[in-house]
């Protein structure tokens, strides 16, 4: 059996998102070396109890901690980003933990905001994927054989 977390970082009665976040760290620590499989962190915006509002900078720090564990977001919210700012990051942090990195997509309940742009008009190359593509189109118009192209099919999956 594969257990998993879901982490939306709670601050404690009393006390600070600092906290949270070290409890956080210590938390995946402590399931990476109980063997977990998958430690999910949760992302929250204007939620006063949870610490869990960029979850792309967790996930670095976790897998940096543990050795085996497979780290993402519980679900990036996709109209809070544009798609080639996440792909690019989950690119990176792919580089940095290769075959530990999850990409888990989403969108806010409630929220009929349409997607952010994926790069300013002016930046747009006629060789790109469209401004407003997903990130795994963005990260899989590399080489097929790249550890980034590999992440975008398994988010696809």
């Amino acid at each position: 059996m594969k257990l998993a977390v879901l982490d939306q970082s709670p601050i404690v009665e009393g006390g600070t998102a600092a906290g949270a976040n070290r409890e956080t760290l210590e938390l995946a620590r402590h399931c990476g070396g109980l063997g977990y499989h998958r430690y999910w962190l949760a992302e929250h915006h204007n939620a006063v109890g949870l610490a869990g509002t960029a979850p792309e900078i967790l996930i670095g720090r976790v897998a940096s901690l543990t050795r085996h564990m497979r780290i993402g977001p519980g679900g990036v919210i996709l109209n809070h980003y544009s798609a080639l700012e996440v792909a690019e990051s989950f690119r990176m942090l792919e580089t940095l933990h290769p075959g530990r990195i999850d990409l888990g997509l989403g969108r806010a309940p409630g929220s009929a905001r349409p997607p952010a742009p994926s790069a300013p008009r002016a930046r747009a190359s006629t060789s790109a994927p469209s401004p407003t593509a997903s990130p795994t189109c963005w990260a899989s118009s590399r080489d097929p054989e790249q550890p980034s192209t590999q992440l975008a099919r398994r988010a696809m999956k």
